[in-house]
């Protein structure tokens, strides 16, 4: 948990580099432990980070890495957060049709449950 929220700092600071290997770093360790959803939230993680440095093909392979195992556990939840996530990598590689359809996705989810959310997916469908 330490080099999870380690690298969530680096990644608000700006110092991307440095995310990107304090998550790799706790990728290893959750791996070696065997602890899947700790696994899904640092592949998220190092693909909102890939993002923040405009590496839009890295931070979709991770998302739709995490999206997977957010899934295969059952977190509806999780999986909706990282889908508008994953819709804005797409947004970013050009990949505008691919954005549009994740980001229904997450509408589908997130528009019985949360109005912030619903309302804030509707924009990006509209824009």
């Amino acid at each position: 948990m330490l080099l999870h929220h380690v690298a969530c700092c680096h990644t608000d600071l700006g110092h991307l580099d440095e995310a990107v290997a304090a998550h790799e770093e706790c990728l290893a360790l959750v791996r070696q432990f065997g602890q899947r959803e700790g696994e899904a939230y640092t592949l998220a993680e190092l693909g909102r980070t890939h993002l923040a440095a405009r590496r839009p093909a890295a931070a979709i392979l991770h998302l739709r890495h995490a999206i997977d195992l957010f899934q295969e556990l059952g977190d509806a939840n999780a999986t909706a957060v990282f889908l508008t996530d994953l819709g804005h990598a797409h947004r970013a590689a050009g990949e505008y049709d691919l954005a549009r359809t994740v980001w229904s996705e997450a509408l589908d989810f997130f528009a019985p449950r949360d109005p912030a959310m619903t309302d804030q997916i509707r924009a990006l469908l509209a824009g």
